[in-house]
């Protein structure tokens, strides 16, 4: 029997913060829907090494800036990838960090990604994802001291 999959949408969207501008990366599972998953800060190139990493045979850009996946221990994978990232400021961490979500099993995946859609959802909040995130580098040794 074959199991059926949902197609999960990522879209990139740029916004000024600060004088800055930063790239978000809006998490959903439906085309147009107003209710995202997780919004977390996530870089395109980076994202397409991550992505690559992980078997491009499973996503297709449908354009530049929205990006759709078959699978969804991938969805997870980069979501999980992301939210962590964004609290990561060391770029050998952000290295161990790819190698540790390469070899993540599925329900590891399956329980750091629902955690950060949990949090996410309740509190409508980036930066509510870094109490989770912190407790993600802890458990897998990527603290910073």
């Amino acid at each position: 029997m074959r199991r059926m999959t949902v197609e999960r949408y990522i879209k990139f969207q740029s916004k000024k913060v600060k004088r800055k501008t930063i790239t978000l990366a809006y998490f959903h599972s439906l085309p147009n829907s107003k209710n995202f998953d997780v919004i977390a800060r996530f870089n395109k190139a980076e994202f397409t090494t991550v992505l690559n990493m992980l078997t491009p045979k499973k996503a297709s850009c449908s354009d530049k800036d929205v990006v759709k996946i078959h699978s969804d221990e991938i969805y997870e994978k980069l979501l999980v990838y992301a939210v962590v990232r964004q609290t990561i400021r060391n770029p050998e961490k952000a290295i161990d960090l790819r190698s540790i979500i390469k070899e993540l099993g599925l329900y590891e995946t399956h329980f750091w990604a629902s955690t950060f859609a949990e949090t996410y959802r309740m509190t409508l909040n980036r930066r509510a994802l870094y109490r989770p995130a912190k407790a993600f580098k802890i458990l897998y040794g990527l603290t910073e001291r």
